[in-house]
């Protein structure tokens, strides 16, 4: 009972209206509210990783309709077209059998060319057009003369090379009691590697040469020594060398070789160089270190006079230092070097000096150029360096290093003519341990020998000022 009461009160009540008021009424105007933010990207967004595109493959996937159309805009234009006859190009056939073919594709123009002849440019020949060089001859005293050469590129960065040479004759000379023929032979290998930064040139070489020792006296000989002795001195040499460029970076290059020299009388030497060069930019030029570490070993089997086992061990190493600059019509070198020797007493001091000095002035079309250099240093003289300046030389020598104090010289070059080149040069220098040869003496004990007949040479040394002049005339015949 109670229950319908409230129902009914509850209806009773919804039936009436009910109205409040909030507020006053007023008009309220319309206002805009612009925000406005600035683009502050993050990290995220500068290191995102790009998404993977994923191209499909065309020969499986489904080939895709497009339906396009062509909405016509009316447009208004004054352009007026030529009417000048389009060109029409003919396809010319080809009189060549290659199998790589150029064809033009016709194209509508109204171009009208210049009437003027155009320019014919002539295809410049190479003076190398091939990779591989040969030449030969023979002579009336069984010479053989031969030179063969040729490098096979084995991809863009690598190369390969073969050198192969012989030079000589095999008859006597006339009017020699002793056999008196000579020849050189040369074989070689060379392996080229380059890249944007580097490169490397290898090279591997086995030299043989022969001569003999038939330089006698005018006097009578006894025909028994004569007709058995072997005069004939064979010299083997191998080297091997590898020369690194590097660009752009502080160490500019770098080189090994190493020597090897036996002959037919037990000689045996071994010698060891490497040298490294630095670079650094200063200026208009550079600064250049260079160092330098070389070991000669010689063993001698048995010397001249007192018939024992001759060795000889020394060392030597380096270091120059100079800055240079050839920007400029006035190209400098200036520095010094500096040089320690072991293994020897017979220069006046173990630690030497010397200057690196280089000075040039070249304008532009100037006939003239003078210029001063002076450029010391020291030479470890090895059995191979003299044996190669004098094959006469008996395996049996004094070997000592040679130090040039100066090295220098002042003088002008000049082009009298577009062919026609002069030089002349003033020369300055002190020199320990000059190299010259002398004749040994005839040795009555060991006759058998073949080079005891006063028919060698040996090493002298001695220390010289020497003053001089030097002038060449060069015509090259070659320049137009």
């Amino acid at each position: 009972m109670i229950s319908k009461v409230l129902y009914f009160g509850l209806f009773f009540t919804m039936l009436f209206g009910i109205k409040i008021y909030a507020q006053e009424k007023n008009e309220i105007g319309t206002q805009k509210v612009l925000v406005i933010k600035s683009y502050t990207p993050s990290l995220m967004d500068a290191f995102m990783i790009n998404p993977t595109l994923i191209v499909p493959d065309t020969l499986v996937s489904d080939k895709k309709i497009l339906d396009f159309f062509i909405k016509s805009i009316p447009v208004i234009s004054t352009f007026v077209p030529n009417k000048a006859t389009p060109l029409k190009l003919q396809r010319r056939s080809s009189t060549t059998p290659y199998n790589t073919f150029f064809s033009a594709i016709p194209v509508i123009s109204t171009f009208v060319p210049n009437k003027a002849t155009p320019l014919k440019l002539q295809r410049r020949s190479s003076t190398t057009p091939y990779n591989t060089f040969f030449s030969g001859g023979i002579g009336l005293k069984n010479q053989l003369y031969l030179d063969v050469s040729s490098v096979i590129a084995i991809d863009r960065k690598q190369s390969f090379g073969l050198k192969l040479y012989r030079d000589g004759f095999d008859s006597d000379i006339s009017n020699t009691l002793l056999q008196s023929n000579q020849n050189y032979n040369r074989f070689g290998l060379h392996h080229n590697l380059r890249s944007n930064n580097y490169s490397v040139n290898s090279s591997m070489q086995l030299i043989g040469a022969k001569n003999n020792y038939y330089g006698l006296y005018n006097k009578e000989w006894d025909s028994q020594i004569i007709n058995f002795l072997d005069p004939s001195v064979k010299r083997n040499f191998f080297k091997l060398r590898t020369h690194w460029d590097w660009y752009d970076y502080v160490v500019k290059d770098m080189e090994f070789q190493a020597n090897i020299t036996t002959d037919n009388f037990k000689t045996s030497e071994q010698q060891v160089a490497l040298n490294t060069d630095f670079e650094i930019p200063l200026g208009e030029g550079e600064i250049t270190a260079s160092t330098s570490i070389i070991g000669i070993s010689t063993i001698f089997n048995k010397s001249y006079y007192d018939g024992i086992v001759q060795e000889n061990v020394m060392g030597l190493g380096s270091f120059r230092l100079f800055w240079q600059n050839r920007s400029s019509d006035l190209k400098l070198k200036i520095g010094a070097g500096v040089s320690y020797v072991q293994g020897t007493t017979d220069l006046s001091n173990s630690l030497l000096y010397y200057p690196e000095v280089e000075i040039f002035f070249h304008k532009n079309d100037a006939v003239i150029i003078p210029y001063f250099t002076a450029n010391g240093g020291i030479t470890l003289n090895s059995y191979q360096s003299l044996s190669q300046l004098n094959p006469y030389l008996a395996p049996s020598t004094t070997l000592k290093p040679t130090f040039n104090k100066y090295n220098s010289e002042l003088g002008v070059r000049s082009s009298l003519a577009s062919v026609l080149n002069f030089d002349f040069g003033l020369l300055y220098d002190q020199i320990e341990n000059f190299v010259l040869f002398e004749r040994l003496p005839f040795d009555f004990d060991n006759s058998k020998n073949s080079y005891s007949l006063s028919n060698a040479f040996e090493n002298k040394y001695s220390n010289l000022d020497i003053y001089g002049f030097r002038a060449s005339l060069r015509v090259d015949l070659a320049k137009n």
